[in-house]
């Protein structure tokens, strides 16, 4: 990652093969750090469509279906652009939405143009789920498809209910950086994805970190870029028939919070949150430096209704809750090395997402650098 800083695109060119001309300026979310801004060449990018659209006719998106692509547009991000280009290659109608617009905008397209399929975000899947919920209306969308964000069971469960949906599954796995990595077909797992073999290379190194490295880009080449997920390969065969590797996604390696005694990471969290109705998978961990080298840290979790975040049992139970099941925070705060743990419940949409992307930035760490 860091040579991708050190050669970003607004700082330099060195990482360009040729000159910046018939090409994109694209840039990663931004997420868990500050965007990378790469080059795509228009030839590179139609090609990145082909293999993403081929990826997401396997899925199961064809011409019959009328499909909103939910994802934020703008900012230099790719993948509003990137869904609208593979969407192209299945031949359904498109319904270029975004998320840009109030909930209640959004809710006004889906009752006009009555779509059976969405692809989006899981935060902005469960607000908009929970805003159609807030003003009874009755939609359907018998597909949804997501990517680029955990989602809980218990959330898959409360967005299909509320569309009455028949297939939840992710589109796609992906990053700016790299481009298409990986894609489902109907019998995948979760978290399984087949590797767009024609389009990179991908390794796990011996930490079971994804390395990607893209064959088919040579303007900004990206090799052995660490996507920041954990992963394994599942050795039976595909009953697709496909022969492709095929990868399991356990976990984000490249986020999460270190503390003296371990580290607590996205998915201590998303266990705990999961186990406990009226909170959603939306939450957000602030860490700060506090007295004597000790820690603090805030974790504000999104709620199923404003009714549910003003309960203070509800606070209590997470409380407890992540004492009880996260080992890090349990053994740091028994060794006096976390000065506050404080607990914020808030309300459908009280976490601002990422002003380009939506997602939900998950961490932010305050903490100066140590020397």
């Amino acid at each position: 990652k860091q040579h991708l800083f050190d050669c970003s695109a607004d700082e330099n060119l060195r990482m360009a093969t040729g000159p910046a001309q018939g090409c994109y300026v694209f840039a990663s979310g931004g997420t868990t750090s500050r965007p990378k801004y790469l080059l795509y060449s228009v030839e590179e990018f139609e090609e990145s469509k082909r293999v993403f659209g081929e990826g997401i006719r396997a899925v199961g998106i064809n011409r019959d279906d009328v499909v909103v692509n939910f994802l934020k547009a703008g900012g230099f991000y790719t993948g509003f652009l990137a869904v609208n280009a593979g969407l192209e290659e299945t031949g359904c109608r498109i319904l270029s939405m975004s998320c840009n617009q109030p909930e209640q905008q959004s809710l006004e397209y889906l009752q006009t143009f009555r779509p059976n399929t969405i692809i989006a975000f899981p935060s902005g899947l469960i607000r908009l789920a929970q805003a159609a919920e807030r003003n009874g209306c009755d939609i359907t969308l018998e597909k949804i498809f997501y990517a680029g964000e955990y989602i809980s069971k218990p959330d898959i469960d409360y967005v299909c209910g509320v569309f009455k949906a028949k297939t939840f599954q992710s589109f796609g796995y992906a990053a700016v950086e790299t481009g298409p990595i990986g894609y489902q077909c109907p019998h995948c797992s979760e978290t399984e994805h087949h590797v767009t073999e024609e389009w990179c290379l991908v390794e796990l190194n011996e930490q079971q970190e994804v390395l990607v490295t893209v064959l088919g880009r040579t303007l900004f080449p990206v090799v052995r870029y660490n996507v920041g997920d954990l992963a394994q390969w599942v050795s039976e065969p595909c009953l697709c028939g496909r022969t492709s590797p095929k990868l399991r996604l356990l976990d984000r390696s490249a986020k999460c919070i270190v503390l003296p005694a371990g580290s607590i990471s996205f998915q201590d969290i998303t266990n705990v949150t999961a186990t406990i109705p009226g909170l959603t998978s939306i939450y957000q961990a602030v860490v700060a430096d506090g007295q004597d080298g000790a820690v603090e840290i805030s974790l504000r979790v999104e709620c199923r209704s404003t009714e549910d975040a003003a309960r203070p049992e509800l606070r209590s139970e997470l409380e407890e809750s992540c004492h009880a099941h996260i080992h890090a925070l349990r053994d740091c705060w028994q060794a006096n090395r976390i000065g506050s743990f404080t607990v914020e419940l808030l309300g459908p949409g009280g976490i601002e997402g990422n002003q380009r992307t939506a997602k939900t930035k998950r961490i932010v760490d305050l903490r100066k650098p140590t020397t």
